[in-house]
């Protein structure tokens, strides 16, 4: 392993990455807008509702979401500000009263090891619901605040129980690559980034 894939093993949570108004803002523009992102079956993507969007939009895109910069919020964390760009790959998850987000790890479906396993971090920002546990492999269950959000090497295997909240959870998923590879295979799914 590499210098620069044994400096991206990493974890860290910071707070109010967004604020709850911004939190609650984007939660509105996700329930007005999820009939219309694209999702795939089951069967092609391993998931059900919006998670199943992951490989086919990118909420990054959306005129309503670009406002709230977060890529450039992204490069003012400390494990980022040092890049010249991002690749990112941005969807929003939807939990209703029952569901759960099986454990797993970003990029398992990558063809290249080094690259599935080390080469870019995945972010989780909570945006709110009664049911505010996520599952870390290296830090156990995290009581996770609006606006709350987890960097960390993509390897990291997380998961979401089964939501036995009063409510629906909603959050943010972003892969964060360094560079562009051969593998990103569209600009619906991807977004580059410049740090200005």
């Amino acid at each position: 392993m590499v210098d620069s894939q044994r400096r991206l093993k990493y974890h860290n949570k910071y707070s109010n990455f967004l604020t709850p108004q911004e939190c609650q803002d984007i939660i509105s523009i996700i329930n007005r807008d999820k009939e219309d992102v694209p999702t795939g079956s089951y069967e092609t993507t391993g998931y059900t509702g919006l998670t199943a969007s992951y490989d086919r939009y990118n909420w990054l895109h959306h005129e309503d979401i670009k406002p709230y910069h977060i890529e450039e919020r992204l490069f003012n964390l400390e494990c980022m500000s040092d890049w010249g760009y991002m690749v990112t790959q941005c969807w929003c998850n939807e939990l209703k009263i029952g569901d759960n987000l099986p454990k797993h790890y970003h990029g398992s479906e990558l063809n290249n090891e080094a690259l599935r396993r080390y080469d870019f971090y995945s972010a989780n920002i909570f945006l709110g619901g009664e049911y505010n546990i996520t599952w870390y492999e290296d830090m156990g269950e995290v009581e996770n605040n609006v606006g709350d959000i987890h960097i960390f090497s993509s390897d990291l295997e997380h998961e979401v129980y089964e939501n036995t909240g009063s409510d629906s959870r909603y959050s943010i998923a972003i892969d964060i690559h360094p560079q562009w590879v051969k593998q990103m295979d569209n600009l619906i799914r991807w977004r580059i980034s410049k740090n200005v």
